[in-house]
């Protein structure tokens, strides 16, 4: 129980600490591999992670960074021709190389007046002439909007890393540490509930890492792309453990140093790897509001109200473990239990179960 609070206070203090890190996922030095890198800007507000979709970098790049991915990240000529941002400017028209010449090193033909090449720009000039046409006004915001829009296999990682380690995840570890009690202890009930949720729960995992991992090119470059890595890994090796435990003595017998030792790895990671879950969640909620920078609040209010309330669910989950922990009482009972997971002769030649005991505060989280 003192093990879960220290948990639980570590948690509430590592996401009160992410608003200090710094979740820049664009690489500076690309900026001089480009004509005016440094010097971009997008109506009006400075943009160093030119080929990003937010102007301090995200995960997602804009047609322009797809583009000079694709050039194996070289200002060629064929780049420089191209109309990446479909404004009808070419992109060394917009980043102040129009004969494209420039090189690595070289002052640029202009170095006034650059635009973004991935971006659209809106002027007054264009809202006016809009707005004469059809009647309304294509502002800056809505083009921009229209452009940030999340990729269906970035929707489908946020989706489940949310329900797996936000929530499913952390349900099958409360049923491990508090319900050994009551109704739950007789015939491992808790046990059967902890393992069928912890197995939906890395199953979510693993979908959520593959499609994240399929996408994205340049792996491990910021703190939630690192961490996550380290969580899934830690995960899966959770539920190795869970599956290969060692037999459990029964009373009055001593358990063997294999035991002792799964038994202090298994709960003491497994509550790590929670908390370092819920740590990248909120620093992959953050990358998400990085992306949708400058975008109103009315046009990106469903994405972000879906979050608040998985995030929202997690503190209360945070809450009722910590409650738990403090004032639920765990039933040990006894030798028919210890039998369950041994064997009904009570030998010993049972090393994996398809049940458990209640062995207290066990737990097979991911």
């Amino acid at each position: 129980m003192m093990m879960t609070r220290t948990v639980t206070t570590f948690a509430t203090v590592g996401v009160l600490l992410l608003e200090k890190l710094p979740l820049v996922s664009s690489n500076p030095a690309y900026q001089f591999l480009i004509p005016n890198g440094d010097s971009v800007f997008h109506n009006g507000e400075p943009w160093p992670a030119v080929g990003h979709a937010a102007p301090q970098g995200s995960p997602i790049f804009n047609p322009f960074g797809v583009d000079f991915r694709a050039a194996t990240r070289t200002w060629t000529v064929e780049l420089c021709q191209m109309d990446s941002d479909g404004d009808g400017l070419t992109n060394g028209e917009e980043l102040g190389d129009p004969d494209c010449v420039w090189t690595p090193g070289d002052v640029p033909t202009r170095t006034t007046n650059i635009s973004h090449p991935g971006l659209v720009e809106s002027t007054e000039e264009d809202d006016a002439e809009a707005e004469a046409v059809d009647g309304s006004s294509q502002t800056t915001t809505a083009a921009a909007t229209e452009q940030l829009e999340l990729p269906s296999w970035l929707v489908v990682h946020i989706a489940c890393m949310m329900l797996s380690w936000g929530l499913v995840l952390p349900v099958g570890a409360i049923m491990a540490i508090s319900f050994r009690g009551a109704g739950f202890a007789k015939n491992g009930v808790w046990f059967q509930l902890h393992v069928g949720i912890q197995i939906l729960g890395v199953a979510f995992s693993i979908a959520g890492f593959v499609v994240a991992f399929t996408n994205i090119v340049d792996h491990f470059k910021d703190v939630h792309h690192v961490m996550g890595t380290v969580v899934f890994a830690g995960g899966l090796a959770q539920a190795v453990m869970g599956f290969i435990r060692p037999y459990k003595p029964k009373k009055g017998e001593s358990a063997t140093a294999m035991r002792t030792v799964w038994e202090y790895c298994h709960k003491g990671f497994g509550r790590i790897i929670i908390v370092l879950a819920w740590v990248n969640i909120f620093l992959g909620v953050k990358l998400v509001k990085n992306f949708f920078a400058g975008v109103p609040k009315e046009n990106t209010s469903t994405i972000f109200n879906g979050m608040n309330a998985i995030l929202g669910i997690q503190a209360a989950l945070c809450l009722v473990l910590t409650l738990m922990a403090i004032f639920v009482k765990t039933k040990d009972d006894g030798q028919d239990q210890n039998d369950k997971e041994n064997g009904s002769d009570g030998d010993m030649k049972h090393t994996t179960r398809p049940q458990d005991d209640d062995d207290d505060d066990e737990q097979a989280s991911a």
